[in-house]
């Protein structure tokens, strides 16, 4: 290859996930605070209504945000880019509308069927979630114009400013759940408005018939959207519901925190970028050896983590949300070791979807990760409590990566299997070890070495990777 397209795909999404992490960061700061100010009982009251905003309003934005941003490249002149952008505002409008209304008199007349958090925010939690809906859309628009950086900047000045206020709030003596929600509730609505003014000269009134299939993969990505709200907000409310505890949740959502801000910030930024790259006309040819290469390294790299994280979790939970979430530890510590399976499957959805096959993913997703996952823990909650959640997204997680990668066999002969195969053993192996020997570092050292030995990584990956960031010319045949 005249030019070194690995490492370019290297450093444009590195520049990208760190642009995000460095927003990421504060918020993980600052939430530090909040959960060691509001304490096991107001946090888990907040976990609830936030995981519920933060899930319930991407579905409100039917899918528009991966479809904006896989379509709106692919239009020659602005006039499309305008109409498909319309066509997204005026559906989330009217599902917005038709959502608050339902919500609203749901309360009203259904109160027995909300939990109280929900209850004493209703008309926030309605509007929040909507405002949610509209920023996906902002966001998959942005992206689609190339301006991935600009949006990141505004949405973590979002985020944090929104957070520092209502850490402000807490501190000063304000010490409630929804002091944080109306606090980036407020700041949300100021930065809507700018965010519509920015972009006022794409809004057309008169934006034309729909097209099929935009239409087609925007319905199957809103199924997507509703399997992961079940799949991450179920054990929530079935912890609330069958414990009647809010404390259960604290213990649950403090002990899930670092790991799903690990993800957030190194995991879920990458299907992104890698989605432009895997329809990119340069470079799409190449996906399937991107895929198996990205797949081998970030399996390597957060197996590595999650045996840090699992090691050193006595002391992590303490020093940061204190010895009141000491329950938290053993959810910490074993929820970790889903970080390098979330890393294989977050590139195998962008693949799916450059195949124009989102729904075969998202369909064994919902079988596995919705109805398995909640299935057992209803099961196992009433006798594991809070840690039930762990043991059921651990043995779903496995059985989905594995149906998912003996599907890409079947479809594109990629042998994802075997890396897979080989990581749950090694984890398992590096774990068990240590826990017999009770040599803190030991684990990770059998790890690391497990997977030298075996040569599931080589030194030609290893060559690889230091030329993605030396930013060397690779061999195409890499």
């Amino acid at each position: 290859m005249s030019h070194n397209i690995y490492s370019q795909i290297f450093y444009s999404t590195t520049k990208y996930v760190l642009l995000r992490n460095f927003f990421m960061v504060i918020t993980g700061v600052i939430s530090i605070f909040i959960v060691r100010l509001l304490g096991p009982q107001e946090y888990g009251k907040y976990s609830l209504v936030w995981q519920l905003i933060s899930t319930v309003g991407p579905i409100l934005s039917l899918g528009w945000l991966t479809t904006l941003a896989k379509f709106v490249p692919e239009k020659v002149n602005n006039e499309e880019k305008s109409k498909l952008f319309s066509q997204s505002l005026a559906s989330v409008l009217i599902v917005g509308v038709m959502f608050f209304l339902i919500i609203n008199l749901s309360v009203k007349f259904f109160p027995q069927i909300f939990p109280v958090e929900i209850k004493e925010i209703v008309l926030i939690f309605s509007l929040f979630n909507i405002f949610v809906a509209f920023f996906n859309i902002f966001e998959g628009f942005w992206r689609g114009l190339g301006k991935f950086n600009e949006f990141v900047i505004i949405d973590g000045l979002r985020s944090n400013i929104g957070n520092i206020l209502g850490l402000g709030l807490v501190i000063y003596g304000f010490i409630s759940y929804t002091t944080i929600i109306r606090s980036n509730f407020f700041v949300s609505i100021a930065f809507l408005v700018f965010l519509f003014f920015s972009v006022k000269k794409y809004i057309l009134y008169n934006f034309g018939n729909f097209d099929r299939q935009v239409i087609i993969f925007c319905l199957s990505l809103l199924f997507g959207q509703v399997a992961y709200m079940l799949s991450t907000n179920l054990d929530l409310l079935m912890l609330r519901g069958i414990l009647k505890d809010p404390q259960q949740v604290g213990y649950y959502t403090a002990g899930i925190r670092i790991p799903r801000m690990i993800e957030t910030m190194f995991i879920s930024q990458l299907p992104a970028p890698m989605l432009y790259y895997f329809n990119s006309t340069q470079t799409s040819y190449l996906k399937e050896k991107i895929l198996s290469f990205g797949c081998k390294i970030l399996g390597f790299l957060f197996g590595a983590i999650s045996v840090v994280c699992f090691t050193f979790a006595d002391y992590v939970i303490p020093f940061l949300f204190g010895d009141k979430f000491v329950y938290s530890v053993n959810v910490f510590r074993f929820f970790s070791l889903s970080l390098p399976i979330l890393a294989i499957l977050i590139l195998i959805s962008p693949f799916y979807a450059s195949q124009n096959k989102p729904y075969v993913y998202i369909i064994i997703h919902f079988f596995i990760m919705v109805l398995l996952y909640n299935l057992m823990n209803m099961f196992l909650i009433p006798k594991y409590k809070f840690f039930a959640p762990v043991i059921s997204y651990l043995v779903a997680l496995v059985i989905f990566a594995t149906i998912i990668s003996i599907d890409c066999y079947r479809r594109y002969k990629l042998n994802l299997l075997r890396g897979l195969t080989t990581l749950v053993v090694f984890l398992s192996f590096s774990i068990i070890l240590e826990k017999m020997i009770n040599i803190p570092i030991l684990s990770f050292l059998t790890f690391v070495f497990s997977y030298f030995l075996s040569k599931t990584i080589s030194i030609k990956d290893l060559i690889t990777f230091k030329s993605m960031l030396m930013k060397e010319k690779i061999d195409e045949n890499t």
